[in-house]
């Protein structure tokens, strides 16, 4: 077994008439999701339960971008692997073969690929094998995140002012209808923010 590939071997009789080599490829738009999960600075681990030299082949097809690398894991090192990395942050484990479901259960956001054996323990189904949606998807709920805490602080910040004058002695009805009124339209509007230039993104994460 050189470079991660396994070598096979093919017998007519006792005689040997061929042989063959095997290896894993990366799915398409590995490389660039993890990048640009790294530029977001996500840290980014291969759990797998191939060899060593299979793993340091993969690693290779991504230009070395992995942070960390385990090799030779049964589905429940797996598992405990995924509570170490919950005690450093927020995890997330993707996979989409049934021997992660234990690492996708364990996991706080399990994202399986497809409709696989894993997809009844992920909270996150991707109905295609493209990795690079991943890292789309997390800097789209960062968006939506922000806008919460806007909206937030906006309405907040609309009513405290309103209280502010009628505890001045300055009760303005009006001002009180037209802030609750303006304010959900603001919050609309503000909301509304996030379609911009994400259209064509959300369709294709469908």
């Amino acid at each position: 077994m050189m470079q991660g590939k396994t070598i096979g071997y093919v017998f007519s009789g006792a005689n040997t008439v061929g042989i063959l080599s095997l290896s894993d490829a990366c799915k398409t738009g590995a490389a660039e999701a993890v990048n640009e999960l790294k530029s977001m600075g996500i840290k980014t681990a291969l759990l797998t339960g191939d060899n060593q030299a299979t793993a340091m082949h993969v690693q290779e097809q991504l230009g070395n971008g992995l942070d960390v690398i385990r090799a030779e894991l049964l589905p429940e090192d797996k598992e405990r692997i995924i509570k170490e990395f919950k005690k450093q942050g927020p995890t997330s484990m993707v996979g989409d073969g049934i021997n992660n479901a234990p690492a996708h259960a364990t996991a706080d956001i399990g994202i399986s690929m497809g409709i696989s054996g894993s997809a009844q323990t992920g909270h996150v189904i991707l109905m295609s094998n493209d990795i690079r949606k991943i890292p789309k998807a997390i800097q789209l709920a960062r968006k939506a995140r922000s806008k919460v805490v806007q909206n937030v602080v906006l309405s907040i910040s609309t009513k405290a002012a309103i209280l502010a004058l009628a505890f001045a002695g300055h009760p303005l009805v009006w001002a009180a209808v037209l802030d609750d009124v303006g304010t959900c339209l603001l919050v609309i509007f503000n909301s509304m923010v996030l379609f911009t230039g994400n259209t064509q993104t959300c369709r294709k994460m469908l």
